[in-house]
Formats: C-alpha cells, sequence, structure tokens
C-alpha cells in the first residue's frame, strides 16, 4: 500500500504523480466526526474551562505584559514558551472567550486529524476511527490513575499528544525518521508529553524498529527531531540554571506532596481511579491477542507496553525512596504515571478495533456484538464527561457548592458583574487578594492576583514563593480544603499581607462583611479597599 492510499488520499486519473494528492471524501468524513466527538466531550459552553485560565493567561501575558501586569504567576518563568508563542498573538485581536474557543478547534481538530491517522495505520477496518473516538473520549478521563487526560480545554499537552498521535503513526509504518521529527514537535510544545513518548518510541525502536531504519539513517530526522525538541528541553532546563539546591529540593516536595500529590504520588490517589484504571488493563489484555496479528498492531501495543513499564518504575521509585521524602519528590515530579495514563486506555480502544477486525469474515455477528459494546460504552462514558461538563453550565473552576443550581448560576451572573466593575472602576496595575480557589478574576477582570492556589510556577524558586505566599496569607495548611475563606479573617490581618505582598484591593463574599472601606457589592461579592480608599459614593454599589 503507497503512502498516499495509507493517509486516504486520492489522484485523479490521469494527473502527474508531482501533483499534491487531495484527501479522500472517507477519510474527511472521518476527521469531521472524530472532531465533532473531541468537541462535544471534550468542550463546556462556558469559558475559562479546566486549565485554560492557567495557560491562556499565560500565552496573552507573554504577548502582552503590560494585561495583569501585577499577577504573581504572570509574571513567574515561563515553561511552555512554544505554546504561548503560537498562540498567544489570537489575544491581540479577540476577547478572552473567543480566544479560547479559537485555540480549542484548532487543538480539537489536530487531535482529530491525529487520531485518524493513528487508527488507519494501526486497524486495518475501514471508519473504526469514529467508533474508537467515541471510546476513547469517554474512556481518558473516567479510567486515568493519575488524572491525566487529553481532549479538554484548550492547553499545551493537546497539541503535544496530537503530535504524539501522528509521531506513532509513522513509527508503526516503520516511517521512524518521520515519527522521529513529529515527536520533536511534541517536546516543544510540553516537555514531558513529548520526552516520555520519545523515550518509549527509542525503546520500540531499539526492539524491532532497527530492521526498518538503523540508526545512520535515522540521523537526519533524529537532528531535526532535536532541533525542534530543544524548543521545549532549552526553557525547562533553564528553570532553576542559578537556583540554589536546597531550593529545588524544597520546591520537589511542594510540588509532589503538597500541591500535585494527585497526580504524582501513588498513595495520594484515588483508590475509584485506581480501580478503574486496573479494569482498563484487565480489558486491554483480555483483548491484547487480537491485537497482535500485523506488524504495526505489534509496534503499537509494544509503545503501550512500555508506557506501562515506567508507571512500574514510578511505583518502584516510591517504595526505594519511602525514607527519603527529599529523594523521592526529586524522582516523581517527572510524572511516570502520565504516559500510561493515556497510552492504556489508546491500547484497548484500537484493540477492539484489531479484534472485530479479527472477527469480521469468520465470526461477524461477534464483530457487531463488539462493536456494539463499544458503542455503548464509550457513549456511556461520554454523556458522563458531558454531563459532568455542562451539568449546570457553569465553568468547572467556579462551581461554590451553593444550595442549588439556580444559586450557582446567580453566584456566577454576580461573578461576572463583579469583575466588570472591577475592570472598569481600578487601576490596571491593581492587585488584588482572593479565595484560595477563585481562579477568573485576572481572564474576566484583567487584574493581577497576589497568589492562587491552582497557579503554581514551574521554576523552583517561584514554587517556593508561591507556597509562602500562601502560608501568609490562608496559614500554614498544605490543601485547598483546609483554607478558610477571606471573609473569615481578621481585617487587619488581610490589610498586613496586602501591604506585604503588594495587594491594594480584596474581594470576598458578600457574607458576613468586614470592616473594610466597601468599593463595590452585590448579593453574593464585595470588593474592599487595602489601603484605605474611600468609596465613589456614600454607599456602597449593589446590583441586583
Amino acid at each position: 500500500m503507497s503512502h498516499v492510499e495509507e493517509m486516504g488520499e486520492t489522484r485523479p486519473e490521469g494527473v502527474d504523480e508531482s501533483t499534491p494528492p487531495r484527501p479522500s471524501f472517507p477519510f474527511v468524513l472521518e476527521f469531521l466526526l472524530v472532531l465533532t466527538i473531541f468537541a462535544i466531550v471534550g468542550g463546556s459552553r462556558i469559558v475559562p474551562g479546566y486549565n485554560e485560565d492557567h495557560y491562556l493567561s499565560k500565552a496573552r501575558h507573554f504577548w502582552q505584559p503590560e494585561w495583569n501586569s501585577g499577577d504573581f504567576f504572570l509574571s513567574t518563568a515561563d515553561a511552555h514558551a512554544v505554546f504561548y508563542i503560537l498562540v498567544g498573538w489570537l489575544a491581540n485581536f479577540l476577547p478572552m472567550d473567543l480566544y479560547a474557543w479559537a485555540v480549542r478547534f484548532a487543538e480539537w481538530s489536530l487531535l482529530a486529524l491525529g487520531w485518524v491517522v493513528l487508527n488507519r495505520a494501526v486497524v486495518p477496518f475501514p471508519g473504526f476511527s469514529v467508533v474508537s473516538a467515541l471510546l476513547f473520549a469517554g474512556l481518558q478521563r473516567n479510567t486515568s490513575m493519575a488524572g491525566e487526560w487529553v481532549i479538554g480545554g484548550a492547553e499545551s499537552k493537546g497539541f503535544a499528544w496530537a503530535f504524539v498521535f501522528w509521531g506513532l503513526a509513522n513509527a508503526v509504518r516503520g516511517r521512524w525518521s518521520v515519527a522521529v521529527v513529529w515527536l520533536g514537535l511534541a517536546t516543544a510544545l510540553h516537555v514531558l508529553v513529548g520526552g516520555w513518548a520519545a523515550l518509549v518510541l527509542a525503546a520500540v525502536w531499539i526492539l524491532v524498529g532497527r530492521r526498518d531504519e538503523s540508526w545512520k539513517s535515522l540521523l537526519v530526522g533524529g537532528l531535526v527531531g532535536l532541533v525542534l525538541a530543544s524548543a521545549g528541553l532549552i526553557p525547562a532546563l533553564m528553570l532553576n540554571r542559578e537556583v540554589d539546591p536546597e531550593v529545588v529540593a524544597q520546591a520537589n516536595v511542594i510540588h509532589v506532596h503538597e500541591r500535585l500529590p494527585h497526580h504524582l504520588y501513588p498513595p495520594a490517589f484515588k483508590q475509584e481511579k485506581v480501580r478503574r484504571y486496573l479494569l482498563t488493563i484487565g480489558a486491554w489484555l483480555l483483548i491484547a491477542p487480537w491485537s497482535l496479528r500485523h506488524e504495526s498492531s505489534r509496534r503499537f501495543q509494544l509503545f503501550v507496553v512500555i508506557s506501562c513499564a515506567i508507571t512500574i518504575a514510578g511505583l518502584a521509585i516510591v517504595w526505594l525512596t519511602r525514607n527519603d521524602a527529599a529523594a523521592q519528590a526529586s524522582l516523581l515530579r517527572y510524572y511516570w504515571f502520565r504516559s500510561a495514563d493515556i497510552t492504556v486506555p489508546m491500547g484497548l480502544c484500537l484493540g477492539v478495533g484489531l479484534l472485530v477486525e479479527s472477527l469480521w469474515e469468520r465470526r461477524r455477528g461477534w464483530a457487531i456484538g463488539v462493536l456494539l459494546i463499544a458503542l455503548a460504552v464509550g457513549g456511556w462514558n461520554s454523556i458522563d464527561r458531558i454531563r459532568q461538563n455542562w451539568r449546570i453550565g457553569l465553568p468547572h473552576i467556579f462551581h461554590q457548592d451553593l444550595d442549588s443550581d439556580e444559586a450557582n448560576r446567580a453566584s456566577y451572573r454576580a461573578w461576572r458583574e463583579t469583575c466588570r466593575w472591577i475592570e472598569e472602576n481600578t487601576p490596571p496595575d491593581a492587585v488584588f487578594l482572593t479565595d484560595a480557589n477563585w481562579r477568573t478574576l485576572g481572564w474576566y477582570a484583567g487584574r493581577g492576583e497576589v497568589v492562587n492556589w491552582k497557579q503554581v510556577p514551574q521554576d523552583a524558586a517561584s514554587v517556593v514563593e508561591w507556597r509562602e505566599r500562601n502560608r501568609r496569607l490562608h496559614g500554614d495548611v498544605k490543601s485547598l480544603s483546609q483554607r478558610s475563606k477571606l471573609n473569615q479573617k481578621d481585617p487587619d490581618h488581610l490589610v498586613s499581607v496586602g501591604a506585604q505582598l503588594g495587594a491594594t484591593h480584596a474581594v470576598t463574599r458578600a457574607t458576613p462583611p468586614l470592616s473594610l472601606p466597601v468599593l463595590y457589592e452585590n448579593d453574593y461579592f464585595r470588593v474592599y479597599s487595602l489601603e484605605g480608599e474611600e468609596p465613589a459614593t456614600t454607599s456602597p454599589a449593589k446590583d441586583r
């Protein structure tokens, strides 16, 4: 089969071979259907979605340093500079919500295209990428042990995984030089996603790929891939270049044991997630015998196996370093469980296609039954994801757990009104104290925050400072659930912290009120001055 045929492309009869091929209709239809599935399951009606306030705000600030100029997180080192360069410029021309939708659409399109290409490389069954996309979209979050996911809001790892799909598709076809280039792009976008995928694929090449291309023939592609990857590797390596090793060690412990144990430290993983993950592994192993009939599928499943070996290595690190928290954190901070979180459901989804293909000629009824089960499982899990994303029409990052959905919606509207007032009535360089889990002040109001629990920096010095800022504002506690609301604190404490950390204002829930100058209030929120500023009117503004 030619490269053109594999890619689902055709040339009209009588057209010279030098004429660029055009995609075939079935390929385009598959792509559009997969894109629709990814957008519906991964998206949410309101932006910003999960992590979008983190990545897209950073990207905009990269291009517009004056935007949210006083924000602590945005002023820290840029660990994903290539992503910021590629998407941040859009914020020069689009409002924040449209900016997020534009980046989302680009990410989902690349993921959908990569998924179709990977399916066609591994599964010789026409159109199966649509079924596997539905199955994967539902499973990729619901079965992850360490909380990793691919299809969701706009962020760098979604783009990186799209390039991993492309690289893996080329590798299973024996085009290793091309695969290396794609993984170089993935590493440039997200050093850990691309880096782990590159290491796993290197192991696959050592075991089975050397007969396709020797290391000498890989030199050119390898050099191109390395140059591309360096755009992500160099900024990551430079983050802590001149930082005291003790500070780095402290930052590692904060990352692994305080801020991100749910991603990095297996004893902190939720048992329900571990059970679902093990069940997925069991299902994948059950259909594995049907996944080994073709050379391409054997290479793909070997990629999954080696990803699982990395997870096992991570578990070994936990046990071997159980008496040395610093050594443990210095190793676990590299996300040993990220790769297999995604590759195991990938192996299951594409393995189902291989099972269907093997049964189709001999036991077509069984094959159709397997397809129906895959559609049912994928549909059920996808509906569950959609329900979670869209359940009350609020951003995941804002849900306040009030008495009813209507109260939560009213709270969200009041928050938007509060942010609009802040944007229109406070200086552009104003800096706010906020509750620990409020993450959209910068997005909606364009004003900086002293510290935010979710928006943890990437460089060690800033991580330690982030921890200290949280300690000063919220006390010496190590989890979000232990942090009290600002309007439950002593007003003198807030004024003192504001003076220490450069905050000019505070925004809190409306009740109970604080004995500070009120600049604005509505039914749910109040804006206070920390500098003794008097309100513009004799009574606080009140929006109903």
